[in-house]
């Protein structure tokens, strides 16, 4: 048959690849839960939901997902003052729009992206010194 070499190992790495999957899909979804049970102004529950989301995109960095909730707890670092570092803000807007790429269709990866850019709106607003003059 057509089967050469080359193809012999292909069942075995796709064996791989669908365990590297499931294991950032299950890697994801537990950072979810410590993101939605815990409290979103404790540090510390974020940065260990950013550590499990960061294992899970190191296995596969085409999960959207990932993208999605690496975006949404760097947001809430930024938004809450935890950790409003340039730095921090720029990774905010690469992983939203990672998620955005990677997921078009998904509202969760538009609204990520939107707060994301809010987010740095407002402190580009805010660090003008613009605010006060709204109110006057």
């Amino acid at each position: 048959g057509g089967r050469g070499p080359a193809s012999a190992g292909a069942p075995a790495v796709a064996a791989v690849a669908a365990g590297q999957d499931s294991e950032a899909r299950r890697l994801v979804a537990q950072a979810r839960k410590i993101y939605d049970e815990g409290d979103e102004l404790d540090r510390e529950n974020l940065l260990l939901a950013e550590d499990l989301v960061k294992r899970a995109l190191a296995l596969d960095a085409s999960e959207p997902s990932a993208w999605v909730l690496a975006a949404q707890l760097s947001y809430w670092l930024v938004w809450h003052s935890s950790d409003p570092s340039r730095e921090r803000r720029t990774e905010m807007i690469r992983q939203a729009a990672r998620a955005r790429a990677l997921a078009p269709d998904s509202v969760e990866a538009q609204l990520v992206q939107a707060n994301a850019r809010i987010a740095m709106a407002y402190e580009s607003f805010g660090s003008a010194g613009n605010r006060q003059d709204l109110i006057d």
